[in-house]
């Protein structure tokens, strides 16, 4: 039986250590007041550093009862070494077809699972880039937004 106790810690850090394998990034940002205007663009700044890697690329997502829409539209804009950048444009689903939020819910607070938005997205050149993000909602402002944020992993 002691032998069991001993192992036991050492189990539960592998398997947690194997749930984050690849993760090399992951941040939120606060939306001012829970109110996310139009313009307002969050900023991820990411150092690769290693050449010719592949990731999956995904947004995530906290907002309130308040929010009063099924899904968001994102523009995601990644910019590169040399000037380059990538402008893409996806919708969130944030809710069954019933109304149902998805998520985790505490209180009136729903904490959206990540979003994949680019699977095995190339990134040639170690660097800087720059993530960023910005609704595409045709309201200026859409309330009950709590936080964005962007998360990367490696692809093995």
């Amino acid at each position: 039986m002691r032998k069991y106790r001993l192992l036991f810690p050492f189990v539960i850090l592998v398997i947690l250590s194997s749930c984050t394998r690849g993760h090399i990034y992951e941040k939120y940002q606060d939306v001012a007041g829970w109110e996310w205007k139009y313009g307002d663009t969050k900023s991820f700044p990411l150092d690769i550093k290693e050449d010719g890697k592949h990731y999956n690329i995904y947004i995530n997502l906290r907002h309130t009862e308040d929010y009063k829409f099924s899904n968001l539209w994102v523009q995601l804009n990644i910019k590169k070494p040399g000037n380059q950048e990538d402008n893409q444009k996806f919708a969130l689903t944030l809710a069954e077809q019933d109304g149902k939020w998805l998520g985790t819910r505490l209180g009136n607070i729903y904490d959206i699972p990540p979003f994949l938005v680019l699977k095995n997205y190339s990134i040639p050149k170690k660097g800087q880039y720059n993530f960023i993000l910005s609704h595409a909602m045709r309201e200026d402002a859409i309330q009950g937004i709590m936080d964005v944020g962007i998360r990367v992993e490696q692809v093995d």
